[in-house]
């Protein structure tokens, strides 16, 4: 996103809310806690700093999974979506009529 200078990127297929999940927390996890933790066993101060960032970075990510997960009133199916051009997603519930 070149207006804000945001690196931004998204799954153009639905997920269902464990997958959606999965790849929301993969950067602060690979990126941020994992660096981290081994800049402690290593006694890395910089790469410490470099984990800490890539957390504070993931920060929008995080959001968007609190969110995901505060919004569990769903009946139907459900499938979450990355918005294509914001950063967010979408979510489709298909309910089923008795009849």
């Amino acid at each position: 996103m070149w207006n804000s200078l945001t690196p931004y990127c998204t799954c153009q297929e639905e997920l269902t809310k464990g997958q959606y999940a999965i790849g929301g927390v993969m950067p602060c996890v690979l990126l941020g806690i994992v660096p981290a933790i081994a800049a402690i066993f290593l006694g890395s101060l910089p790469l410490f700093w470099v984990g800490a960032l890539m957390i504070l970075a993931a920060g929008g990510d995080l959001t968007i999974l609190w969110k995901l997960f505060s919004s569990s009133d769903f009946k139907g199916e459900v499938r979450y979506l990355d918005h294509p051009y914001e950063a967010g997603l979408v979510i489709f519930e298909r309910t089923f009529s008795k009849v």
